[in-house]
């Protein structure tokens, strides 16, 4: 759920590819007041905040939120983190 600003609307080649989405922990950290519109540079980019969402649990319900930025990578990312569940069997999801 969005408290400010928006989602993205394109793709990662689209107006948004420079685009950050972030999380309410986000903005508390980097200390910014009005986030929307503000710019971050990042690995030697430009990159706009576009939105911000509330935080959400995303790994266990008893750590605090971490603060977390989306974007759309307008590089090639050759690298994929997927955490294993045990009672599930990954190879039916991935298509190995």
């Amino acid at each position: 759920q969005f408290t400010k600003g928006r989602d993205f609307r394109t793709g990662a080649n689209g107006a948004d590819a420079m685009g950050f989405v972030v999380n309410e922990s986000a903005v508390k950290m980097m200390g910014f007041k009005d986030p929307v519109g503000a710019t971050v540079r990042w690995m030697e980019h430009d990159f706009q905040i576009i939105g911000v969402g509330r935080d959400m649990v995303m790994q266990s319900p008893f750590d605090p939120v971490l603060p977390t930025i989306f974007y759309m990578a307008p590089w090639r990312i050759d690298f994929l983190n997927i955490r294993n569940i045990q009672a599930i069997q990954p190879q039916p999801t991935l298509r190995l």
